[in-house]
């Protein structure tokens, strides 16, 4: 029998090699890879660099590795298919009687259902996270995301595919049957330390390697222990950063940019360089963006960015993304409980029997997610990591090859087990930055943190001859580069697309029942100062207009 393509889908009129589709009615691929995965310090990329790993190594990508990524493995009768530990790249499942499919994209696999001959019931409750505000309703905070057939799969479960001369059934399970414990005395020393030597072999397998490499700055903690990181393998193998890396800096955020720029200098890094060529040569063109931002997002992620660039297994995206992980004071609290943080950002339900149903909902759902956590932790911070660090911090991850250091498993093993000062402050990210790169500490932040100075040095946890425990031997297993089949299709951008699906979509939303008067107005106000953005990399916007697509979509999908 012939293997389909994994990464297509001909079936779909607008599919692209971003969106994967696995179902009961096709041939599964024995092992593929989507995305990026780590192996001690080897990074692989891509289906080809999966082959050619495997072949090299001996060895297998298994779910909840480092990276962002999607992996199948067939042996025997059984395949299992899982994300990286984040779950940055995400799974959603179908089932209705005998029928199931896997995507990494929610809009992909419900159009799919939609063609077979499953159900495709409507959860109009889900529908209700356009009242939710603040940073809790810019993505999903449900595993339903409007169709009940449909489940995002949570980071800790892999989705497990038995072959039969009856056919094929999906069940699932977990990833984490075991997990590792240390003594009490030890724990955060043990796994931060191996947190630190084994994220700078992977950094310096990524500086010996043949890709671009682009890195976005800001003035705070995150961006911060990345760039520590980074110097302290460029440092180890005698080569200058300034030269292999292209640093980013937002120019519209003038404090963040000024202190990034002081900090940059300390260490003789030139920022927003004007040669552009790693970007240039892979950018997206017309409304390419959008196609790629709906099928990855669209139901998931309500914030809209069109993507910059294509995948490319040449170009890797570094950034802080995932910091807020390993602190307290994350952007979901403080809070006594979810219960309590809930209520403050649901005033604007219709009414308190849907916003308690909503509620409900939310809290089966994370008890769901804590079966599978990889560590324990309170209920906020599980709120967070499995739906704001989740979609937001890996929405890039999702559409091009985004780096982030610190969505470690080991570095969430340390900070779970770091002292409360430590938690509640922060410091795991202050004791990266004091054995990376001291130096770094002596520039302020772009606002006071305590313990990241060089008079705390004394206080944070230090280590002795890190940089002969750091591994260099490992290798980069990529795709071929990026290279366009033809010329994309200038003939309307992306912010005209959304625009013209929008006022399409406005009118079948009206008809739902479900959006107010108010929240369509402002919809259409979004939409109209959107569209008036000219500049070519428009901020994130919405997410109102994102729920207005989801809601007309799922209109004509639902039977």
């Amino acid at each position: 029998m012939s293997r389909e393509n994994p990464l297509t889908d001909t079936g779909e009129k607008a599919i692209t090699s971003e969106c994967l589709l696995f179902s009961s009615d096709r041939p599964l691929p024995d092992h593929t890879l989507h995305g990026f995965a780590y192996a001690d310090g080897d990074m692989i990329c891509g289906p080809f660099g999966y082959t050619k790993f495997k072949a090299h190594r001996g060895k297998r990508i298994t779910p909840g590795q480092d990276g962002s990524y999607i992996v199948v493995n067939r042996s025997g009768n059984r395949t299992t298919i899982g994300t990286d530990f984040s779950g940055y790249s995400t799974l959603y499942l179908y089932q209705s009687g005998a029928h199931w499919a896997l995507s990494n994209s929610f809009l992909t696999l419900a159009r799919h259902a939609h063609r077979g001959p499953g159900d495709v019931t409507s959860d109009r409750l889900s529908l209700h996270s356009h009242n939710i505000s603040k940073s809790l309703g810019f993505q999903t905070s449900l595993m339903s995301m409007g169709i009940k057939e449909i489940q995002l799969v949570p980071a800790g479960i892999q989705v497990v595919i038995h072959h039969s001369q009856e056919g094929d059934t999906a069940t699932t399970e977990p990833i984490w049957s075991q997990k590792p414990v240390f003594e009490d005395a030890t724990r955060y020393q043990t796994t931060l330390r191996r947190f630190l030597t084994t994220a700078a072999s992977r950094m310096c397998t990524l500086l010996l390697s043949d890709a671009d490499i682009t890195c976005d700055i800001t003035g705070g903690r995150d961006s911060r222990a990345v760039l520590a990181i980074m110097l302290f393998a460029a440092r180890l193998l005698g080569i200058s950063l300034n030269q292999r890396v292209h640093f980013n800096s937002r120019k519209n955020a003038p404090n963040d940019f000024e202190i990034a720029s002081r900090l940059c200098r300390s260490v003789e890094i030139t920022l927003n360089r004007p040669s552009m060529e790693a970007i240039a040569k892979r950018g997206i063109q017309g409304d390419h963006g959008y196609t790629i931002w709906k099928q990855q997002h669209l139901g998931a992620h309500h914030q809209i960015m069109f993507p910059l660039v294509h995948r490319d297994s040449t170009h890797f995206w570094l950034s802080g993304n995932g910091g807020e992980s390993h602190r307290y004071r994350h952007s979901f609290g403080p809070s006594p409980d979810v219960a309590h943080y809930f209520r403050s950002v649901t005033k604007g339900f219709p009414c308190d029997r849907t916003r308690n149903l909503f509620l409900a909902r939310l809290l089966e759902d994370l008890e769901t997610q804590r079966q599978y956590a990889y560590s324990t932790s309170d209920d906020l911070m599980l709120l967070y990591r499995s739906y704001r660090d989740r979609m937001h911090h890996g929405r890039r991850s999702r559409m091009f090859n985004a780096i982030t250091p610190l969505s470690s498993k080991l570095l969430r093993q340390a900070s779970d087990h770091c002292t409360k000062e430590s938690w509640e402050n922060g410091l795991v990210l202050a004791d990266i930055i004091a054995n990376m790169a001291p130096d770094l500490l002596q520039t302020p932040f772009e606002k006071p943190y305590p313990g990241y100075d060089l008079g705390s040095l004394i206080f944070r946890q230090l280590f002795s001859n890190l940089a002969e425990d750091v591994d260099t031997s490992g290798e980069l297993f990529r795709d071929p580069a990026y290279a366009p089949t033809k010329p994309e299709d200038n003939s309307r951008s992306s912010m005209d697309a959304i625009q013209e699906d929008f006022d399409v979509a406005i009118g079948a939303a009206q008809k739902l029942g479900i959006y107010s008067d108010a929240f369509l107005a402002n919809a259409q106000q979004v939409m109209r100062q959107a569209a008036q953005d000219s500049s070519l990399n428009p901020r994130l916007f919405g997410p109102q207009i994102s729920h207005i697509l989801l809601g007309a979509e799922l209109s004509q999908l639902w039977r």
